[in-house]
C-alpha cells in the first residue's frame, strides 16, 4: 500500500477562493429566506383571490337567483307545471 504524500504549505496558504466560499455560506439561507417570503406572499395572494371570488359568487347568487333556488328558473319563458308546483 502507497502512502499519499502530505498537503505542500502552499496549498493551505492560498487563499484564492476564501471569498466565494464565504459568499456561498452568506447567499444561499440569504436566497432561501427570499424564496420563503415569495411563497407566502403567493399564499397570501391566492388567499385573497379566493376569498374575494367567494365573496362574489355569493352576493351574485342572492341578486340574480330566485328564491326557489336554481330549479325553479323557467326556460324560454314557458311556464311548466311542474315548476309552478314545485316553485308556488
Amino acid at each position: 500500500m502507497t502512502r499519499l504524500p502530505p498537503f505542500p504549505r502552499a496549498f493551505f496558504a492560498d487563499r484564492r477562493g476564501v471569498v466565494f466560499v464565504e459568499f456561498l455560506i452568506a447567499f444561499v439561507p440569504m436566497w432561501t429566506f427570499f424564496l420563503c417570503v415569495v411563497q407566502l406572499a403567493l399564499i397570501a395572494h391566492a388567499d385573497l383571490i379566493v376569498k374575494h371570488a367567494a365573496d362574489s359568487a355569493a352576493r351574485s347568487a342572492v341578486v340574480v337567483l330566485p328564491e326557489g333556488g336554481p330549479r325553479c328558473v323557467r326556460s324560454r319563458g314557458r311556464p311548466d307545471r311542474r315548476l309552478h308546483r314545485a316553485c308556488g
